[in-house]
């Protein structure tokens, strides 16, 4: 097993580095979001990894899933906040956009706070070698997630490079272990150091578990928010913000009115 992994390793180091172009939607807390006021850079550490979503060739597929995704975040407060039903959902989706003004009058949910707010990062993501995965059911990719992704597909009868039947036993038993730490032990140990909360010592135990198979990243086909290849990175230094931008119009809604500060009389 180890020879497997050295030689993995090994493929790693002398494999050509690709870079690519993805876009990724967030939300800023700062109203006054600008173009001289923007990300210069992505914190890889404060949410353990980053997602882009690649053009399909020809068309603006990898855009349209990021700009996607802001409209299913806020869809997601929605229904935490008010419930959506059904019928309400298919009344405020268009083909392209969601209509937040009907939505106010079916629900009463009003958007406000960071999601009024929405950015769009333009950044370039480099690897070596990507972990090809299936989308899960939810579109969702925390470390948990990952490792139930990948078991499951071996599970099924996938053939994963780097992985075998002892990886799923481990699984199967909670004891998916690097360097004699377990993942399901993280919680009582400074994995990276104790400066990282439970969260991010996550991403690193996995980070670190795909780079001994060989792996750098991980890629996906996003059904979830759209159609188009995303791109998994968890290193800062192989994310590079190219442009950002504020994507307010894109959500016809009424933007709160600044305060204006009055000056106090000497």
């Amino acid at each position: 097993m180890n020879e497997l992994i050295s030689k993995i390793t090994e493929d790693l180091e002398n494999s050509e580095m690709k870079i690519m172009k993805v876009y990724h939607s967030t939300f800023s807390n700062n109203r006054e979001f600008s173009k001289e006021n923007t990300f210069t850079e992505y914190d890889v550490e404060k949410y353990g990894a980053f997602h882009g979503a690649i053009d399909i060739e020809g068309t603006d597929s990898g855009r349209q899933v990021a700009e996607n995704r802001v409209f299913v975040k806020i869809l997601e407060d929605a229904k935490q906040m008010v419930g959506i039903s059904p019928v309400t959902l298919s009344k405020v989706l268009g083909e392209r956009d969601v209509d937040f003004k009907l939505l106010e009058e079916e629900t009463g949910y009003k958007v406000k706070g960071k999601f009024l707010n929405p950015v769009m990062i333009e950044a370039e993501v480099k690897y070596t070698k990507a972990l090809e995965l299936n989308e899960n059911r939810l579109g969702r990719w925390n470390p948990s997630d990952i490792i139930q992704e990948i078991m499951t597909e071996i599970e099924n009868g996938a053939e994963i490079e780097g992985f075998t039947e002892s990886d799923l036993m481990d699984y199967y038993e909670d004891n998916i272990n690097l360097n004699d730490v377990a993942f399901v032990d993280l919680i009582n140990e400074e994995y990276g150091g104790e400066e990282f909360n439970q969260d991010y010592k996550e991403f690193m135990f996995v980070r670190d578990w795909l780079e001994s198979k060989g792996y750098d990243a991980i890629k996906y086909v996003n059904t979830f928010e759209g159609n188009s290849e995303c791109v998994m990175s968890f290193r800062p230094e192989n994310v590079r913000v190219t442009d950002s931008y504020c994507l307010k119009d894109m959500l016809n809604v009424e933007q709160p009115k600044e305060k204006v500060k009055r000056k106090m009389k000497p």
